[in-house]
């Protein structure tokens, strides 16, 4: 089975280009779709799980805002050296 990919787009000049890629597909196991009850919902996936809990990172990010933030107030404004009191 020969399956042709063909994409268009614009390049910088603002011209059309078009490129069409075919490649040879080995059918391996061919099998008919199960048949499905149009009355019947469609079967609802949980959303896959990427191996990451991403909110400790919002965490630090906030505690490490946070530690700047106080010492930068703790710092306070230094002294300007070139201005003579």
């Amino acid at each position: 089975m020969i399956n042709v990919g063909t994409t268009t787009g614009t390049d910088v000049l603002g011209l059309t280009v078009t490129d069409d890629d075919p490649a040879e597909v080995t059918v391996v196991l061919e099998k008919e779709p199960p048949e499905k009850n149009p009355k019947e919902p469609p079967e609802v996936r949980p959303t896959a799980f990427t191996g990451t809990d991403r909110m400790w990172l919002a965490w630090v990010a906030v505690l490490l805002a946070a530690i700047g933030t106080i010492s930068l107030l703790a710092a306070g404004r230094r002294p300007d050296p070139t201005k003579i009191r």
